[in-house]
């Protein structure tokens, strides 16, 4: 079966290719500020954003497993996005500093064939609550020279430097904080008769 990532994330790329399987990456068309300017719940935006970058790819192809994905930080109800700047970084890691607050990792999962969509879109979302411990100035300019995570939402690269950032961690799926939960792919891909290890 062709296993397609609907999304252009090197992070998420270098963890599917973890199971040794061939997959294609392609970039879904989704107006991401639309979604995000809805009054939704940070949990229900990431949902449905993996599902809308789903279906975008899945419209293009005629066979295989597409997997959308999206990953939303909420602080306390308010959706942080992917800084940019170094500025807008320490920023984040102020807001977020000494406290505790969640990363929701959304994956749909939508079967093609050559007569088009089979079933309905299969979402998921695993929900990772991190407390991160206060920081000071210094600790916050040090940190993001060393990571650089201004391509991160929430502003730290927890598999690298920034796990000196936090003091506790709660998830069904570590993997799903850098942006794909793979316990959960590798099961949804040999429910599908993929031998995935």
């Amino acid at each position: 079966m062709r296993i397609i990532l609907a999304s252009t994330s090197p992070y998420r790329r270098d963890l599917l290719s973890r199971l040794g399987l061939p997959f294609d990456v392609a970039t879904p068309d989704v107006d991401e500020n639309f979604v995000k300017a809805r009054a939704w719940p940070p949990r229900d935006v990431a949902v449905e954003l993996s599902r809308l970058k789903a279906e975008s790819v899945a419209a293009q192809m005629t066979d295989g497993v597409v997997i959308g994905c999206d990953q939303v930080v909420d602080a306390a109800g308010v959706i942080l996005d992917k800084p940019g700047t170094k500025d807008r970084a320490a920023g984040q890691l102020r807001a977020l500093a000494g406290t505790t607050f969640e990363l929701h990792s959304a994956t749909t999962f939508i079967d093609v064939s050559p007569g088009g969509i089979v079933g309905e879109p299969d979402p998921h979302c695993v929900t990772t609550s991190l407390t991160m411990r206060p920081l000071t100035d210094p600790e916050i300019d040090r940190y993001l020279d060393l990571d650089e995570p201004y391509d991160c939402a929430g502003s730290f690269r927890i598999e690298k430097a920034g796990i000196a950032l936090f003091e506790e961690c709660a998830t069904a799926d570590f993997t799903a904080i850098v942006g794909l939960p793979m316990m959960l792919v590798s099961r949804a891909l040999r429910e599908r008769e993929v031998a995935a290890p």
